[in-house]
Formats: C-alpha cells, sequence, structure tokens
C-alpha cells in the first residue's frame, strides 16, 4: 500500500515539475560554427522522476507473476490493440536509425519516443484521484502563468541553469518578439523554450480548469469548500488566461478558442442547461480579460492579429518555406522518411550546406514532420494509433479531456514541439494517456 501510494504521489509530482526544463547536455553540434538545436542531446531532470516511478511500479507489482502482470496490464481488447500499434511505431523509429544521417540522434529520439509511450502505459496502471491530477497540472500552470507574465511586463527573462531557462532580450536578434514600429515587444514564455510551448501546454491545462469547474458546480453537494474551490478554479482561469494573452501564440489561441466553443456546442446539443450557463460566465471572464490587454496594450495585440509587421509577414512566409521543403524531402523519402529526428539534418543536405545552423528549422506541423522523419509506413502506423485511441471515446457523452486532446489536435497543425523536443513528446503521451483511462474508467 505504501508502494502504491508512492506511486500516485510520484505521478502528481511528475505532472507538476514537467513544464521545467532542468537537463544535462550529452552532446552539443554544430553547423557552420553555429549551435545546432536540434542536434542537442540532452538528459533531461524529469526522465531521472520517471526511471524512479518505474522502478516504484515494478516494486508494486512484484508479486504478479508475468502472465498475471500481462492480464493486468492488457485485460481490455483495445488496450491490447493500442499497445500493438504504439510498440509498431516504437520499432519502426528503431529502424530508422539503419537509414539515418546522424544514428546518434536518431537513437536519442527513439529513446524519448520509447519514454512517452512507456510513461502512457505507466499511467494506465496507476490508481490515482483525477481531482488531484488536475490540481497538479492547474498548480503547474497558474506558476508558470505568474512567471510568464512576470516577463511580459518586466520585457525580459532571467537565466537559471538550475530551472532549464535561458535569459531573453526583446533587442536582441533570435528572441520571439512582436515588433511594432515603436518597439520590440518579448513574448512570455514561462520556463519553456519558445512562447508557442508556453500557450499550448497553458491552453491545455485551461481546458482542465474549465472542466473541474464545471464538474464542482455540477456537484449535489454545495458547501464553504465548493464554493472556495470554484473561487481558486476561476482566479486559476483569469491567470491562466492572461498568460495565454502574452505568449502571442496564435495556434494556441486558436486551439483554445475552438475547444471552448465545440463544448459550448455539445452542451447544448445535450441540453445541459446549467453546465451551458456556466460556460458562458467563463466566456464573459475571457473577454473581459481580452479587453483589457487589448485597451492596455493595443500596438502588439493588433499588430499579432492582423499579421502586419514585419515579422509577422516573415513568420508566415518562412512557415511556408519549411512546408515546401518537407514536401521536397517526402518526394525524395517517401516510405521510409530521413529517419526519426533527421529532418533539420536531412534539410542541411538537400538545400545548400552554405546556411547556418538557424536556418534548418522543423517544418511547423506535426503531421508533415512526422511523415519526412517516418515515412508513409511510420505515419500510417502514427494515424493507426490516433484511430485506435478514438475507439475509447463514448461520443454521445464526450467529457472535457477529450477537447483538451482536440486542442493538441489542432496545435499540431501549426507548430512541432509535440513531436520533436523532448517535452511535447512526453506531453503528447500524457494527455493521450489520460484521455482513454478518463473513458475507459468513465
Amino acid at each position: 500500500m505504501k508502494l502504491q501510494k508512492l506511486l500516485e504521489y510520484g505521478l502528481y509530482l511528475f505532472v507538476f515539475l514537467l513544464p521545467w526544463q532542468t537537463s544535462y547536455i550529452l552532446r552539443e553540434s554544430q553547423i557552420n560554427g553555429v549551435k545546432w538545436e536540434y542536434g542537442t542531446i540532452c538528459f533531461y531532470a524529469i526522465d531521472i522522476l520517471l526511471i524512479i516511478l518505474f522502478v516504484l511500479f515494478i516494486a508494486a507489482n512484484r508479486h504478479l507473476k508475468i502472465k498475471e502482470n500481462c492480464k493486468k496490464i492488457f485485460r481490455n481488447e483495445k488496450r491490447f490493440h493500442f499497445f500493438i500499434l504504439a510498440s509498431s511505431l516504437m520499432v519502426f523509429s528503431f529502424l530508422s536509425i539503419f537509414w539515418s544521417a546522424d544514428k546518434t540522434l536518431a537513437l536519442y529520439s527513439t529513446v524519448k519516443i520509447t519514454e512517452a509511450i512507456a510513461l502512457f502505459f505507466l499511467l494506465l496502471n496507476i490508481r490515482f484521484s483525477w481531482q488531484k491530477l488536475f490540481v497538479a497540472f492547474i498548480a503547474a500552470a497558474a506558476i508558470q502563468s505568474g512567471l510568464a507574465l512576470w516577463q511580459f511586463f518586466q520585457q525580459m527573462s532571467f537565466a537559471s541553469s538550475l530551472l532549464g531557462m535561458s535569459f531573453y532580450n526583446p533587442q536582441e536578434l533570435g528572441v520571439s518578439v512582436v515588433e511594432t514600429p515603436l518597439r520590440r515587444w518579448l513574448r512570455a514564455c514561462g520556463s519553456f523554450q519558445h512562447p508557442n510551448i508556453l500557450g499550448g501546454y497553458l491552453a491545455i491545462c485551461l481546458i482542465f480548469t474549465t472542466g473541474l469547474y464545471l464538474k464542482i458546480q455540477n456537484s449535489i453537494q454545495q458547501n464553504y469548500k465548493t464554493l472556495l474551490s470554484r473561487l481558486l478554479l476561476l482566479l486559476a482561469y483569469c491567470l491562466q488566461f492572461s498568460a495565454l494573452l502574452v505568449s502571442f501564440s496564435r495556434s494556441a489561441w486558436l486551439a483554445l478558442a475552438i475547444s471552448l466553443s465545440a463544448i459550448f456546442l455539445f452542451k447544448i446539443i445535450r441540453k445541459r442547461k446549467y453546465e451551458t450557463l456556466n460556460l458562458i460566465k467563463i466566456f464573459i471572464i475571457s473577454a473581459g480579460i481580452i479587453g483589457i490587454f487589448f485597451t492596455v496594450f493595443q500596438e502588439p495585440f493588433l499588430t499579432r492579429v492582423k499579421i502586419s509587421g514585419r515579422l509577422e509577414v516573415k513568420s508566415i512566409e518562412e512557415r511556408a518555406n519549411y512546408t515546401e521543403q518537407a514536401k521536397n524531402l517526402i518526394k525524395d523519402n517517401l516510405m521510409l522518411g530521413v529517419g526519426v529526428g533527421n529532418y533539420t539534418l536531412a534539410n542541411y543536405y538537400k538545400i545548400d550546406k552554405k546556411y547556418p545552423a538557424w536556418h534548418f528549422q522543423p517544418v511547423h506541423n506535426v503531421y508533415l514532420l512526422i511523415l519526412t522523419e517516418l515515412g508513409a509506413i511510420g505515419f500510417l502506423l502514427f494515424c493507426a494509433v490516433l484511430i485506435s485511441a478514438i475507439r475509447f471515446l463514448n461520443f454521445k457523452n464526450l467529457n472535457f479531456i477529450f477537447f483538451a486532446f482536440l486542442s493538441l489536435l489542432i496545435i499540431a497543425f501549426f507548430d512541432h514541439w509535440l513531436w520533436s523536443l523532448h517535452f511535447g513528446t512526453l506531453f503528447f503521451w500524457l494527455i493521450l494517456a489520460i484521455m482513454i483511462k478518463y473513458n475507459y474508467e468513465d
């Protein structure tokens, strides 16, 4: 029983600490004398905690024989099918090492995918409190939101190797900013490597916050404790939503808007009047926060929305260029791909070797990125994994976890971090596991 409790609270701690990027660099790479970000190999502090969770899980189930363990983990047919597909994706990623230009980098990327899939099955087989898990998400998001707002109002970010954070100054080239005729505005990124990652993370946590708020509002027992919980959740929502705005992540804004609108529409169709009214409260609060920020900081927000600034136009052109680069690589490597984790290196060899490292960026679309790296075979396996996950859903009673995962799928159309970065890979499979487990238990 003690091991089960350690395992449970270790999971909450993992969720709470996941946003922090503390790491030890094992290999740094350069292209033409410039640091190649996507060739860097790191060992993250959060990996240590994940290893500890695996050890605790094995220790907690040591009394079960191998056959009993297998029955325990794969007692559901849908789970077993999902395991086969996810394992096939993992194995194919490993096989892609053999035709990758940088085999060490491909191995590192395969380990990341394996770790994420292992986390997925670990979460499916741990007993925990859903409310405590979501509180861990919301508490972590509150800290990230506070840090993001501080970064925006101070227009700077401090460096900390212990926390895995870098120093950002909006006047320096290469820093994510919104450029207006008067100044360069720093986009808040919290402890993450880029503002779009912060935005995507907060979009998911905002849906969790909304879902938990609706559940508490619907609870039969209404007392001082539930009233305090509702107030705290509304405060957390305001904090997270404000931080989402100052990340200036259009993909996260779009994903949250679509998901919350879909939740609202679903509640109307299901004739859940009380929940619909509470969602209207959320929308009114959101509109109020938007109004305040657009009034006080009109210049950067209008520039970002209208896509009128020099950097905004350049960003759109670069994304279109990355898409064309991906299409060219896919034509040459349709079936097997260029190898997992080797996209930017393949572009280096394909385009021109004279450019510096920052010129070679992953295509800003997870689906195209997977198709380029793992070819048609790997891409079909990934799609099969998603379809297999959808089989767990009850479409007559969709819950807010599904809409959180929907946000991730939308974000995946506009960015690459859910596949290319360590945090993104873990976060994607963590949310996928939560969706499946929640629907299965529900």
